[in-house]
């Protein structure tokens, strides 16, 4: 899966901006997750068109990538992510960084892996579920 990260100033508005942009181009953000610093953000998104939130996104003269990611839905019960973790670690998978939600009984969690190759294979050998 696409994800977009976006580097944002931190400053009051900056996030706004970023959702107008995405509304404007019709773009729905379906999940996301900020990291900061003292002076500016990595705002990341699974939307729903990456490619258009791109290119709507550098039209607007915000630096933006598009990362891969792994979207894995799982069942929101104890060690779930525990039994993520341990296929990925023991295929020697390192997690760059995660995110997730869940909702009754279902959750999902994006990964940024080093492989993502490799860790989708593992993960789909163990039959885990992508979004």
């Amino acid at each position: 899966m696409k994800q977009i990260s976006i580097f944002v100033e931190n400053k009051p508005g900056r996030l706004n901006e970023v959702t107008k942009i995405l509304e404007n181009c019709d773009i729905n953000i379906l999940a996301l997750t900020v990291a900061d610093s003292n002076e500016y953000g990595i705002l990341r998104l699974l939307v729903s068109n990456a490619e258009s939130a791109l290119d709507c996104l550098k039209n607007e003269n915000f630096s933006v990538k598009l990362v891969d990611v792994i979207a894995v839905n799982v069942s929101n019960i104890k060690g779930s992510l525990h039994r993520i973790l341990s296929v990925l670690s023991d295929g020697g998978i390192s997690v760059e960084y995660m995110y997730g939600y869940a909702e009754g009984e279902i959750a999902a969690l994006i990964f940024k892996t080093n492989d993502p190759i490799l860790a989708s294979k593992l993960l789909e050998e163990n039959n885990f579920k992508f979004l």
